[in-house]
């Protein structure tokens, strides 16, 4: 379905995925432990994520192509309960 190319940050706390040499996202090894370098500070689509999440009483949150899951861990540091993460790739 697509090309996908894997590599290591420096650190080696995350990976980095890249799927048709087009899309990029980080990849962590996550083990329920929401102490992961910087994995909340990210922006999701430019907004940031709390900011987006919290303007509303109560949120669930959909991933459509959730890839390496990122924006699922930002949600769940964030605090929403109910994730639901897609990604249609087989090979992701």
């Amino acid at each position: 379905m697509a090309q996908i190319k894997m590599f290591a940050y420096p650190g080696n706390e995350a990976r980095g995925m890249v799927i048709d040499n087009a899309a990029n996202t980080p990849v962590y090894g996550f083990d329920g432990d929401y102490s992961i370098p910087d994995s909340g500070s990210e922006d999701l689509w430019g907004i940031p994520v709390r900011d987006l999440i919290h303007q509303f009483e109560s949120c669930r949150f959909l991933s459509l192509g959730a890839s390496g899951g990122a924006d699922v861990i930002q949600t769940l540091i964030e605090g929403i309960t109910e994730v639901h993460a897609v990604e249609v790739n087989p090979l992701v």
